[in-house]
């Protein structure tokens, strides 16, 4: 699924029904303060699958937070440049 037909999915569940973390900060917290109890939260979700599978399909540009009881806290990495040695010519002393 792509993230555009998760979103819209979402969207529409969304339109129907509250969802259990509405209004809780703690659903995008960089911290694992609350981890259990945020999934047991999303356990009741009434979008839960929605939410979930928007998660799964936009897990490369939302990385934080919680989507269908899946914690993501982490950042992506860009490719880190390769240290290399300085040419001779470039050591200064």
């Amino acid at each position: 699924m792509s993230a555009a037909t998760a979103w819209q999915a979402l969207q529409i569940a969304l339109t129907a029904n509250t969802p259990s973390c509405n209004g809780d900060e703690r659903f995008i917290s960089e911290t694992a303060d609350h981890d259990a109890v945020l999934r047991k939260i999303c356990d009741s979700c009434p979008v839960l699958v929605q939410c979930s599978e928007y998660g799964k399909a936009e897990h490369r540009h939302r990385v934080w937070g919680v989507y269908g009881g899946v914690i993501r806290r982490t950042k992506p990495q860009a490719n880190p440049r390769r240290r290399t040695a300085l040419p001779p010519e470039r050591v200064t002393t």
